[in-house]
């Protein structure tokens, strides 16, 4: 789950998550399952679950991300 409300902007912060999620990706065994949401004022699937195997895809939906949106309280 990822935090990608308009606070993750400041500070390259949600840069320093999405790193961190791909780097997660990378270290799960090709057979472990892997899904991503993200929120800001309301949910979303950004990698539905899926084997890890499927790295690039993983990894190039993660970096796609941006910010923006109040969280929800």
């Amino acid at each position: 789950v990822i935090d990608k409300s308009g606070s993750m902007s400041s500070e390259d912060k949600l840069d320093l998550v999405k790193e961190a999620a791909r780097q997660t990706a990378r270290a799960l065994e090709p057979s472990d399952q892997l899904g991503v949401i993200a929120f800001d004022s309301r949910p979303q699937t950004v990698v539905r679950l899926q084997p890890a195997s499927s790295r690039f895809r993983i990894s190039s939906d993660i970096r796609r991300l941006t910010s923006g949106g109040g969280t929800n309280a």
